[in-house]
């Protein structure tokens, strides 16, 4: 293009801005908690899914930080054109998937403690009875969930895209198998919406799956030997 001045020139410009369009992203989950009264007064079932909605919040934060988790690589916007526009686009689904996550979590801060169907053989003999609100209720935990694994997929694929040049041997595992767990732990989240879960125990379980995930990923990440 002969250019000797512009954005496209400054890679480090390009990376901050994307992660920048992530921070806003990640902001939503707050922006849901602070947004309203939702969380009402004392220690409630809001509070508690409100307090596993920030773990969720930062922790996908962290992982998407935490990249391809090696000392040295080289970035996929100075590798090639096919890892630059792979990268490039990747951060909209993450986008995507992480505000209709949080966007679907504030919803759900005060529905009923289960959005499964109720059958009330005691009173109503075999009458079931199906609460107005049950569809809603399950594509909201959709949503949430769905979200998620949309994003941490995506996150892992970009993890994936950096090219490691570290030395052999300097991690315990190397960088495929650091990174590819963020895809299963994906889908195992997005699963966790097909039984019928009390909403509060969705919530906890999420938060463990993240958290579990960002524990096994500090661990291996650390060097257990630098180059002299």
């Amino acid at each position: 293009m002969n250019l000797s001045m512009s954005t496209a020139l400054n890679i480090e410009h390009e990376v901050e801005r994307l992660a920048t369009f992530v921070t806003i992203a990640i902001g939503e989950f707050l922006f849901k908690l602070t947004s309203s009264l939702s969380l009402g007064i004392g220690y409630t079932i809001a509070i508690r899914r409100g307090i596993c909605m920030l773990v969720t919040a930062y922790t996908i934060f962290w992982i998407y930080y935490n990249g391809g988790t090696c000392d040295k690589a080289v970035h996929p916007l100075r590798h090639s054109a096919f890892r630059s526009i792979t990268w490039i686009y990747m951060h909209v689904p993450i986008i995507g998937g992480i505000i209709l996550a949080a966007d679907a979590a504030g919803d759900l801060l005060n529905r009923e403690l289960k959005y499964s169907t109720e059958t009330l053989r005691g009173f109503l003999g075999s009458t079931i009875f199906i609460s107005e609100d049950e569809p809603s209720l399950r594509a909201l935990s959709f949503f949430f969930t769905g979200g998620i694994c949309v994003a941490l997929i995506c996150i892992g694929v970009i993890g994936l895209l950096d090219k490691c040049e570290d030395q052999p041997g300097i991690f315990y595992i190397s960088q495929f198998w650091r990174v590819f767990w963020r895809i299963p732990a994906g889908l195992l989240i997005m699963c966790l919406s097909i039984p019928n879960m009390d909403l509060t125990h969705l919530f906890d379980l999420v938060a463990l799956v993240l958290v579990m995930l960002w524990v096994f990923e500090a661990i291996v990440s650390v060097p257990r030997m630098k180059e002299t």
